[in-house]
Parts: C-alpha cells; structure tokens; sequence
C-alpha cells in the first residue's frame, strides 16, 4: 500500500533502491508510487550499504519521463553515494538525457547527499574537501 498525500499535501517517497534485488522492482516501485502522486521519487536515506546507483537513478528517471508522457510531473532526488562533483556532473547528463534540456530544475531534481556541499563548496572556492568533511 502505498500513501503519499498527507493533508493535502505533496511528499517524496523514499524507495531504497539499494535494497530492491534487480530493475523490474525498482521500476515497479516507481510506477506504484507514482499513481499516488508524490512530488519527488528519492533513491535512498543514505543509510543503507547500497544507495544511489547510475543504474537505479537511471530507473528512477525514466519513471519520470513515462509519468511525464501521461501528463504527471514527478520529480527526482539522488540521495546516497554521491561523493564528488563528477558524480553529480554524470547525474545531471543523465537527467539532461533522458528527461530533455530544461527539465531539471529545483522542482523537479534535487540531490540528498549531506556530503556533496563540501565538496562542491570547496570546488567553488579551489580548494580540496573530502566527500563527508565538514565545510
């Protein structure tokens, strides 16, 4: 069973695509939430020993874009595993791939990892920061 409207309003769904065994449950998941209308699909807590994965994001994604395609906008958030500016970078190709140039916006895609702002901080400013050093 699946519940995403709380009072009228719009919430994400934590899928925990690292503890989901293979693509047909991912994309399972995704297709049974999003019939609930959440605002975002989020790949994972971060808590768990398998989180976001170019292939799980990927998934999520094109979940998005078949919503997108019956008129339902469904956002994406990576959360967990994402440790350097390059994985970010690979991320927003990706969305930029699938989803088209101009989707992605703070509405429709966010990244959850805490310890992705040092990093791209510390880039800003040239200097080296280690993914989960503080800032």
């Amino acid at each position: 069973c699946v519940c995403v409207c709380v009072c009228g309003l719009r919430v994400q769904v934590i899928l925990e695509t690292g503890e989901l065994k293979d693509a047909s449950q991912i994309t399972a998941a995704c297709e049974a939430v999003i019939e609930a209308g959440p605002e975002f699909l989020k790949t994972s807590t971060g808590k768990v020993p398998v989180n976001a994965t170019p292939e799980s994001v990927e998934l999520l994604f094109k979940a998005a874009a078949k919503a997108k395609e019956a008129g339902k906008t469904v956002g994406v958030k990576v959360a967990g595993g994402v440790k350097t500016v390059a994985d970010a970078q690979a991320y927003i190709k990706m969305g930029d791939d699938i989803m088209g140039q101009g989707w992605l916006t703070p509405k429709t895609f966010r990244f959850g990892s805490s310890g992705l702002l040092p990093v791209c901080l510390g880039a800003i400013e040239g200097k080296a920061v280690a993914a989960g050093a503080g800032y």
